[in-house]
């Protein structure tokens, strides 16, 4: 079976995967950990990985095709090269795989710890950080507790911020590019 995606309405991702296991169909919404600061304290908080897509895993057949394709909420399945529908590459679903926190797990499983060096990079030392390759992430704010990693899916590129704890890093330093150096706002 392959992994393919289907553009839906935002907001209604959890509706669609619902809708398709009480068709038998295996779905999943693509979620993330992220922290935000809530009354003072940093609270680990579910946000979806890529908004707006499901991701289906399935032998696609031209009926299921356009049963899918009737479903309500369902804006389109995707597809790359001018096909109007193909699987998500293993190289791409083994990336988003990486990034992606099963929805019933702990929110802690989805956050990232890193340590800067003498040199000023941040080293990631745990966390599903250390399975993405590093030219993917594009910059480490580690006041907001925030890394920008790229992700590619069927040729378009999307950026998504993962949680990450500098360790020894006070709430106020400076954001950072993926090398480490400041960025000036």
């Amino acid at each position: 079976m392959s992994w393919y995606a289907m553009q839906v309405l935002t907001g209604r991702e959890d509706d669609v995967v619902a809708m398709l296991h009480r068709a038998g169909i295996h779905a999943t919404t693509p979620v993330r950990a992220v922290l935000e600061r809530r009354g003072g304290q940093w609270e680990p908080v579910r946000k979806a990985l890529l908004p707006g897509y499901v991701l289906i895993e399935c032998e696609m057949t031209v009926p299921l095709y356009y049963h899918l394709g009737r479903k309500p909420a369902v804006v389109r399945l995707l597809g790359s090269a001018g096909q109007v529908v193909s699987p998500i590459s293993p190289e791409q679903m083994q990336a988003i795989g990486a990034m992606m926190l099963h929805y019933d797990a702990d929110l802690q499983a989805g956050i990232s710890h890193g340590r800067r060096g003498a040199d000023g990079t941040v080293e990631i030392l745990d966390g599903p950080l250390t399975l993405i390759d590093k030219t993917k992430i594009l910059k480490v704010d580690a006041r907001r507790r925030r890394a920008t990693v790229e992700l590619t899916l069927y040729g378009d590129t999307y950026q998504t911020d993962m949680a990450l704890i500098v360790e020894g890093e006070a709430a106020d330093e400076p954001e950072t590019d993926a090398e480490g150096t400041d960025k000036q706002p």
